[in-house]
């Protein structure tokens, strides 16, 4: 009882601290939590009324209820934020901020508004982030020379019906930082329309109509750098077209309808680390069009019509990132990417290539990934990976190469991944494979292959499904203390056998190995395909009776228990935490939870993700981080429902600034994310996509980072939660004590509401796991959810839909060669 009393008495001295409001003066249909009134997601048709709000309520949540209008009442002096978002308001009459002059984030939302003018703001001097998003705005008057809001920083006009920008439509708000003009109809921009805002940075003009860029519609805005034109009908770009934008470092023209890259279009954008190109026409690109990118760290060229690059082509020496995916090469010279030094990811997948000249990636010392899969290569050699004494990953199946070279891949150190699907291979060299000591995942499937090749004791994960494999030698399988399987490979982990197997008489000694390994062996459990009387019979349990035949005793001489190995390379369980500025990696040593992992439900309670056959990823870091770019790396088993990831990433600071990378290939295991802000710390999540749905990340699936010079270390205990044990004095008395601190200092800027939403919200995910984040702002077309796209019939995934290689010209082998590769 007196605990009891205690608490109670500990409780309320805190909701004095905090000058908030308890439950027993919360409004019916709201939740309070000190100065925040949650009334969100309700049956309102009204604002409660005054005395169920006090006037000390910073913060007010009125989402997702029945409003028609904005209510003059309660006045609320102190109130910062206000959020009407997806409620039925149509206009904004009898000027109703007048009596609420401090909010500094109004939320609009997802209504009806069809017009705004500048008297419908009147009183918000002090508005800073303004939401208009998801309306049917037509035409705007507010921002103009008279505007109540000459304050504002943000505003967010996306998803409306504005068809036009003229000169003097933003005149009035010109301390802009962050402009969202995206999914309108926007056809025609006035020169000059954006000179005004001396202090934009972002402006997203993605998902219109706009045809055609002059040298003068970016005119005199030196502060912006980042410009999103992608899903628009720009058919070309004049000279000089960003002149006016000198200091851009992120540029996104994917999804237009380019068919050429003149010399001078991008001419003075000396800072651009970033360009988009993927999805349009292109099928030349003239000499020297980059040549003013001397920052230029990402370039992306996938799905368009080339047909021949050169070493003028790509002259930065600071290119990290290069994709070339789904053009028209037919052929890789030794200059082409001589001078990409710096290299590091280099993706020539699904091209047309029949050539690669040796020495071709001579100069290419850093490269860390080559994907020359899908191609009509018909042969390779060791002079043919000359160079890439950094490359750790390799996938070339899908070409039609009939054998290697014993010493193809022996001058190559780091190399731990090797993809070989899809290739005619009859026969394979002892040699070939064995003396690749690092070598951790390796795939040979779908090839002609009669007997398993030697392998190397580094190897962690093997690929053998759909070959012709007739012979199992008797080194193959055999008891071993640890695994059970290759007793000269104490490191396997994961064998990936396919789900088409015949269960004859040389199987049972497959079966023998599979009940006693500890090895993962996939599917699980491996099941008869033939004869059909077995299909789908459990290997675990396979007799000689069942077969119906009496097999042959075996004439090799059992083999004696080897002594134990150790793995000579193994996995670390957890990386090294180090700085990013220090071009380290930045990682949680988090714990995996046994149970399967939770997801939210439409009702707000979580519930098991019935996807048992995708686990996790593990061991998720951040490294190579650069001011716009960082390569997110994990590790995965991989499973026969494994169809790729998806890379979610967030500003920490910003709620609604979640970003989705494309579906990234299930074989990979690291992917960059480019077009970060500079200086900023950000949250990344590795999602596994099982059976084509993506499944949304855990706690223990996401990383923290901060580009630039910026070192931001969360601790685990933020993430996942307050530790166990805690006292409740100690907790209240410390939390007391934060808040006083707070208010002592004056903390009621726009900044302070957003973070401290951030810090209820990760209270949330801390609760159910991380959950999907609904941004306000509608995310860059590249980015946007997998799901969405593939419901709207418009996104572009090779991996799914083949008709990218139906092209002439194009290579046509392969769909998806390594859907089943379990790469780490």
């Amino acid at each position: 009882m007196a605990r009891s009393r205690t608490s109670c008495l500990l409780v309320c001295l805190l909701a004095v601290l905090t000058g908030g409001v308890t439950a027993l003066d919360c409004a019916p249909q709201c939740r309070c939590y000190g100065t925040t009134v949650d009334c969100s997601h309700g049956v309102l048709t009204g604002f409660p009324r005054n005395q169920l709000i006090p006037s000390s309520t910073e913060v007010l949540l009125l989402d997702d209820n029945q409003l028609s209008d904005v209510s003059r009442n309660p006045p609320l002096p102190n109130l910062l934020e206000l959020s009407l978002e997806d409620n039925s308001i149509t206009e904004l009459s009898r000027r109703p901020f007048v009596f609420r002059p401090n909010i500094r984030v109004l939320r609009l939302g997802g209504n009806a508004i069809s017009d705004v003018s500048a008297s419908d703001l009147d009183g918000l001097s002090q508005l800073v982030k303004l939401y208009l998003n998801s309306n049917s705005i037509a035409t705007i008057t507010a921002f103009g020379s008279d505007s109540f809001v000459d304050n504002l920083k943000m505003l967010d006009l996306q998803g409306n019906k504005l068809t036009s920008i003229g000169i003097g439509t933003f005149t009035g708000v010109s301390l802009l930082t962050e402009l969202n003009l995206s999914s309108n109809n926007i056809s025609a921009i006035e020169d000059g329309s954006f000179s005004h805002l001396k202090e934009l940075r972002v402006l997203y003009l993605h998902s219109n109509h706009i045809g055609m860029l002059n040298s003068a519609t970016f005119m005199k805005m030196s502060a912006l750098n980042r410009l999103t034109l992608s899903d628009n009908n720009i058919q070309s770009l004049p000279d000089m077209a960003f002149i006016g934008a000198p200091n851009l470092e992120f540029l996104d023209l994917s999804s237009n309808n380019l068919s050429t890259i003149p010399q001078t279009s991008f001419s003075g954008l000396h800072n651009l680390t970033t360009l988009l190109l993927e999805r349009n026409n292109i099928r030349s690109i003239e000499d020297g069009a980059f040549g003013d990118l001397v920052k230029l760290q990402s370039l992306v060229l996938r799905n368009n019509k080339l047909q021949n690059i050169s070493t003028s082509t790509f002259p930065s020496m600071e290119l990290w990132a290069l994709d070339l995916t789904q053009n028209r090469l037919t052929a890789v010279r030794r200059d082409d990417f001589a001078r990409l030094t710096k290299l590091k990811y280099l993706h020539l997948y699904s091209n047309s290539i029949t050539s690669v000249e040796d020495g071709s990636f001579a100069n290419l010392a850093d490269l860390l990934v080559l994907e020359i899969y899908g191609n009509s290569l018909t042969n390779v050699s060791a002079a043919t990976f000359e160079g890439l004494v950094s490359v750790e990953q390799i996938l070339i199946g899908g070409n039609p190469i009939k054998s290697y070279p014993d010493d193809t891949f022996w001058h190559l150190p780091k190399l731990s991944q090797l993809g070989l699907i899809g290739n005619p291979l009859v026969n394979i060299s002892d040699v070939l494979l064995s003396r690749l000591q690092g070598l951790k995942n390796l795939a040979i499937a779908d090839t002609g292959l009669t007997s398993v090749p030697a392998l190397p004791a580094s190897l962690e994960s093997l690929v053998m499904f759909r070959n012709q494999l007739t012979e199992i030698r008797p080194g193959d399988f055999t008891t071993l203390p640890r695994s059970g399987v290759f007793r000269h490979l104490p490191c396997l982990q994961t064998v990936t056998l396919g789900e088409r197997l015949t269960c004859d008489c040389d199987l049972l000694d497959l079966v023998k190995w599979i009940n006693k390994t500890v090895v993962n062996v996939r599917p699980t459990p491996p099941t008869c395909f033939l004869p059909r009387r077995l299909r789908e019979r459990s290997l675990e349990n396979l007799r000689e009776e069942d077969l119906q035949v009496t097999c042959p005793a075996t004439s090799v001489p059992a083999t004696p228990e080897p002594t134990a190995q150790t793995c000579p390379t193994p996995s670390p369980p957890h990386a090294t935490m180090t700085t990013p500025s220090q071009g380290g990696s930045l990682s949680l040593a988090t714990h995996k939870s046994s149970k399967p992992p939770m997801s939210s439900s439409t009702t707000g309670q979580t519930v098991p993700v019935m996807c048992e056959t995708c686990t996790s990823p593990t061991n998720v870091i951040v490294q190579n981080v650069k001011d716009s770019l960082a390569e997110v790396k994990w590790a995965h088993g991989g499973s026969k429902d494994l169809t790729g990831f998806v890379i979610q990433y967030k500003i920490l600071t910003e709620e609604n600034s979640l970003k989705e990378t494309e579906l990234v290939h299930s074989t990979r295991r690291s992917y960059p994310i480019w077009g970060l802000l500079s200086d900023t710390p950000y949250l990344a999540c590795v999602a596994v996509s099982c059976k084509n749905k993506v499944r949304q990340p855990v706690v223990d699936d996401c990383v923290y980072f901060a580009t630039g010079k910026t070192a931001v270390s969360v601790p685990q205990e933020a993430v996942v939660g307050l530790a166990v044990g805690v006292p409740l004095l100690l907790l209240i008395l410390v939390m007391a004590a934060v808040i006083v601190f707070l208010k002592r200092k004056g903390r009621s800027t726009a900044e302070h509401v957003d973070e401290r939403r951030l810090g209820q919200r990760q209270k949330q995910e801390a609760s159910i796991g991380l959950a999907e984040v609904h941004g306000d702002i509608t995310d860059d077309p590249p980015y946007n959810s997998i799901n969405e796209d593939l419901d709207k019939g418009h996104q572009e995934n090779p991996y799914q839909n083949p008709d990218f290689l139906t092209e002439p010209g194009e290579a046509g082998t392969i769909t998806n060669p390594y859907i089943d590769f379990p790469m780490k």
